[in-house]
């Protein structure tokens, strides 16, 4: 993913193929709420969710990303605007699957 282009939504790695329809939700709750997102370009890495969406016969899942370098290194470096996508799709998207609207089948 590319830094200064916004939050990254995640198709699947090497842990998890995530939820299509929460995938859908988030690009269009980002494109009606002005945030910038993207696509993890690659399929790498993993993360906790490899877990979660295999418990109780299946949880959906979707990953929100910070593109950020050096990810393992003792520091690393992000973009304040990419944070602040972050923070403005995790937020909308809470709202939108607290109001019932992903088990809904409702469209954004």
């Amino acid at each position: 993913c590319n830094l200064s282009k916004g939050a990254t939504v995640t198709v699947m790695d090497r842990a998890t193929v995530y939820d299509k329809e929460m995938i859908s939700a988030a690009f269009e709750l980002a494109e009606k709420n002005n945030i910038a997102v993207q696509y993890k370009r690659a399929v790498a890495g993993g993360n906790d969710s490899g877990a979660i969406h295999q418990s109780r016969g299946g949880v959906r899942t979707l990953a929100v990303s910070l593109p950020s370098r050096y990810i393992h290194a003792p520091s690393t470096a992000a973009n304040l605007d990419d944070c602040e996508s972050v923070l403005k799709l995790a937020e909308v998207l809470s709202d939108y699957i607290a109001g019932g609207n992903l088990a809904k089948g409702k469209t954004v």
